[in-house]
């Protein structure tokens, strides 16, 4: 079974998400604050994390660092969501550990296809890997 964390100030994200995911066999698991989030991240190792661009005032951009900077986080994808129409301006792609961004509302159609980015853990870890030979 597929874990997900989401981080989202919006109650009903977690709502749609579930649904969405839940119907698939997914385990949803969501918290509104970054000092849960983080422990949650790290005790869990999700198979993706929905992370809210602006969560606690524009912090994402911080959370998606500190979880790339740990070994037990670094190879978690993160899609990231957001209410910005403009994503482009923010270069929300480049953040760390950002697989891909998902504007809301959201929908399954864009759910399933972001979801559809993420490239298996084990992979991501055998290119880390390589990367470190190199």
């Amino acid at each position: 079974m597929r874990t997900v964390l989401v981080a989202d100030s919006a109650s009903i994200i977690q709502f749609i998400l579930e649904r969405i995911l839940g119907k698939e066999g997914y385990r949803v698991f969501y918290t509104k604050h970054p000092r849960d989030f983080v422990h949650q991240a790290q005790s869990l190792s999700p198979d993706v994390i929905f992370l809210q661009a602006e969560i606690a005032g524009g912090k994402g951009y911080r959370i998606c660092e500190y979880l790339h900077r740990r070994p037990q986080t670094r190879d978690i994808p993160i899609i990231l969501t957001t209410r910005i129409t403009k994503t482009s301006q923010f270069e929300f792609e480049s953040w760390p550990g950002v697989v891909a961004v998902l504007r809301k509302p959201l929908s399954a159609a864009r759910v399933w296809q972001a979801i559809g980015s993420v490239p298996e853990r084990a992979e991501l870890i055998a290119e880390d890997r390589q990367e470190d030979a190199v």
